[in-house]
């Protein structure tokens, strides 16, 4: 007979990604069927903020494992270092590979305008 919904097992997870069956009604199965796991990378909302938590820019969004370019944010008086994810610095472009809740929040870094930094 059919297999029920409980008889069928649950896809392997793949970080970034969301991972389910391209087939998940079985009620009308007759034969053997091969049911294939499909990975859709995840999207992500970037919210940026500075480290009083206020917004700075309009939130982008970006696909994990794809190209993404972070803007810059003004601050007068300081200068713009990049942004940082959990105290982490990241790259303002690159292939983005941070995997978290839909909506990540990053916060800008600033510097003295005179200071000269080696990030």
């Amino acid at each position: 007979g059919a297999l029920s919904a409980a008889e069928i097992p649950t896809p392997a997870q793949k970080r970034g990604y969301n991972v389910s069956w391209n087939v998940t009604d079985f009620s009308s199965m007759k034969s053997d069927l091969t049911v294939i796991a499909v990975a859709t990378a995840k999207k992500y909302a970037i919210v940026f903020k500075d480290k009083n938590g206020t917004e700075l820019n309009s939130p982008i969004d970006v696909m994990f494992d794809s190209p993404y370019s972070l803007p810059e944010a003004d601050l007068d008086e300081y200068r713009f270092l990049g942004w940082s994810y959990k105290d982490e610095k990241i790259e303002n472009s690159g292939i983005w590979s941070i995997d978290g809740e839909t909506r990540i929040e990053i916060v800008a870094i600033w510097g003295d305008p005179n200071w000269t930094d080696n990030f």
